[in-house]
């Protein structure tokens, strides 16, 4: 039948975490399955795995964004509170590395 699809996988990931019961994966994972069907009906077909991989950067690039609105934040200086606004609204969903590196971009540093 060959390899899951990415979506198939945030499925089968979804189910594991709720047995497991890991309420933090399994929060961040029903969020990307609720933006992966969302874009699906905006586009209205199923999404390649390349455009489920755009979907879950896309959720990391709208909290930063959020985040340097919130802090007004308009220069490195302001980083530290920018990424402390992303850590806490994703409690934990994402990588901190991630979400710096692309900070550092939207602040130019």
């Amino acid at each position: 039948m060959g390899d899951p699809t990415l979506k198939e996988q945030v499925h089968e990931q979804m189910t594991a975490a709720l047995r497991a019961g890991d309420k933090l994966r399994l929060g961040a994972l029903r969020m990307l399955a609720a933006a992966i069907t969302n874009r699906e009906k905006e586009i209205l077909h199923e999404l390649s795995d390349d455009e489920v991989r755009e979907v879950a950067g896309k959720e990391v690039d709208a909290l930063i964004d959020e985040a340097i609105s919130s802090t007004e934040a308009s220069s490195m200086k302001e980083m530290g509170a920018v990424m402390g606004a992303v850590m806490a609204k994703a409690k934990g969903k994402v990588d901190g590395s991630v979400v710096q590196q692309k900070v550092r971009e939207r602040l130019g540093g």
